[in-house]
């Protein structure tokens, strides 16, 4: 040993130095990252399911509420709201064709923060006549198919049109004018003052 040591550089004892020095600072990091990995592994097994479970419920009902305003197609703005009634008034069900919708918001509202937004419809022949059951189904689908949207007012007047007294329902079809009120409530964008 004695002869080892008197052979020794200063690059010799550098290098001797650096070897006892870095086995010495690797085996703190690898404690250390060891006591860290376990403390972490812990805490990641006893959080991970439940966070695993949240997000899952969390993106299922993201998933639902999209399709369903997709399906509504209810996605974007207000004018979106317009088109979803005149879809459903030329459907093969309703057989109403083309309607006028007229958007009105109200300025008072019956909740503090909500603002309530209501859609005038009507036919844009305002000389046609409908038949009853095309308008019930109207009404019934923008009921049904849309849970934003709800049937506030509807005005019907029998149509006088060849109506002749000995006519009335049974030899003659129903054929009626209307005109109805939509109503969507949605939370304000401008806060309420108390």
């Amino acid at each position: 040993m004695k002869h080892f040591f008197s052979n020794m550089s200063v690059e010799r004892w550098v290098i001797i130095t650096s070897l006892v020095l870095a086995t010495a600072l690797g085996s703190v990091g690898f404690f250390k990252f060891y006591r860290e990995r376990v403390v972490l592994e812990d805490a990641l097994e006893a959080d991970i399911v439940q966070l695993a479970q949240q997000t899952q419920s969390a993106a299922m009902k993201y998933s639902k509420l999209y399709k369903e305003a997709d399906l509504q197609e209810l996605t974007g703005s207000q004018g979106n709201m317009e088109s979803f009634l005149r879809t459903l008034a030329t459907r093969k069900e309703a057989s109403l064709g083309q309607v006028d919708v007229k958007i009105s918001e109200s300025a008072n509202s019956i909740r503090k923060g909500v603002q309530d937004i209501r859609y005038t419809v009507q036919p844009q022949n305002r000389d046609r006549a409908f038949q009853r059951i095309g308008i019930a189904n109207f009404l019934f689908m923008i009921e049904d198919e849309s849970r934003r949207l709800r049937v506030s007012h509807l005005r019907l007047t029998l149509s006088p049109k060849n109506l002749k007294e000995w006519d009335f329902p049974p030899n003659n079809p129903e054929l009626w004018f209307w005109e109805t009120e939509v109503l969507s409530r949605q939370k304000s964008e401008t806060p309420t003052a108390k």
